[in-house]
């Protein structure tokens, strides 16, 4: 006997999205599974292939809020700023559905795109978004940023105040790397010595969610805000090398930047206790062979900080040969 798969029927009631003018005439959709949908209740369905058979993905339930939002969204043709109005205008909306949608679209929208909203954002709605103590502490990095983009100094003021809030060492704070780079865009370069003072090594253990946030914030600046000066976004990156935790990615990030002024203080961690970690070591390793690759562009000889690494990573492989062997041997220097 043919047992026919189970199977939950929908009636179509109003098609809100048809751009490529495909949908099939039925009124009813027959999607896989049994689904515990109630009868007067109104679902979205949304296709997953249209190319032959339509499949679907399982019924959400939907407001009217919700179709409307649905029905409305702006064209994928668009440009992205433009899109990204659309979506800008129902970030709080109470309606969780459409709320996630629209910071699921700022979530992967690339900030130079973001930047193009500046003069477009509601400036008043974002600051009371950060000061509410109900909004969801995921999107306080999204919201720091928009207010960094849109705020004045009073705005600089309160970022600076949440960034200095007392935390214990163990707290996970969420955000506060989008608050950082919020309060540097505000600030500039003026902005540093507050970011900077987060960084420093105290006597108390350090909280290293804040750490790193710090470092992404730097690291937000340098990719994407020019008018930073390189020596002071270096300056403060160099900092995270006091902190064990993170002292290799500070180390790549700088020799990605070209700052080979850290040859001596690497040498000296290289024999500190605190910094005795295989990961540490191999990064130090592979600074100093990037950097004795570099040449002086217009003799193509090298320079004398490419002549000083190579001669520190002669005293690495003396005491460490088999460690420095490994890294010539898995990472190449393009």
């Amino acid at each position: 006997m043919l047992i026919q798969p189970a199977r939950t029927e929908y009636e179509v009631v109003k098609v809100l999205v048809d751009r490529l003018g495909r949908f099939p005439d039925p009124t009813r959709i027959f999607v896989p599974g049994t689904h515990s949908a109630q009868p007067e209740a109104t679902y979205l369905l949304m296709p997953t292939s249209f190319e032959n058979d339509w499949t679907w993905k399982t019924p959400l339930p939907v407001t009217p809020a919700g179709a409307r939002y649905v029905a409305n969204l702006p064209d994928l043709e668009q440009p992205m700023p433009d899109r990204l109005k659309y979506f800008l205008k129902h970030l709080e909306s109470p309606e969780v559905m459409i709320a996630n949608d629209a910071y699921g679209e700022f979530a992967q929208a690339p900030y130079p795109e973001i930047r193009e909203l500046r003069e477009s954002l509601p400036r008043t709605k974002v600051r009371q978004w950060i000061d509410d103590e109900d909004t969801l502490v995921t999107r306080l990095g999204l919201y720091g940023i928009l207010l960094g983009l849109s705020g004045r100094e009073g705005d600089a003021h309160s970022l600076a105040q949440r960034i200095q809030k007392p935390t214990a060492p163990d707290e996970i704070r969420l955000g506060i790397d989008g608050i950082m780079a919020g309060y540097l865009l505000l600030k500039g370069e003026a902005g540093l010595p507050l970011i900077e003072e987060r960084l420093r090594k105290k006597d108390t253990e350090p909280n290293y969610s804040e750490v790193f946030a710090a470092m992404k914030a730097v690291e937000f600046c340098w990719m994407y805000e020019e008018s930073f000066p390189r020596d002071s976004l270096k300056q403060t990156q160099r900092l995270l090398l006091e902190h064990p935790d993170v002292a290799d990615l500070a180390i790549i990030t700088l020799s990605r930047w070209k700052d080979w002024t850290i040859q001596e203080r690497l040498m000296e961690m290289y024999d500190q206790k605190e910094f005795d970690f295989p990961a540490i070591k191999r990064t130090i390793i592979r600074y100093f062979r990037i950097c004795s690759k570099e040449t002086d562009p217009s003799t193509g000889k090298p320079i004398q900080h490419a002549l000083s690494a190579k001669q520190h990573l002669e005293t690495l492989r003396s005491k460490d040969p088999e460690r420095v062997q490994q890294v010539e041997r898995f990472f190449r220097v393009e």
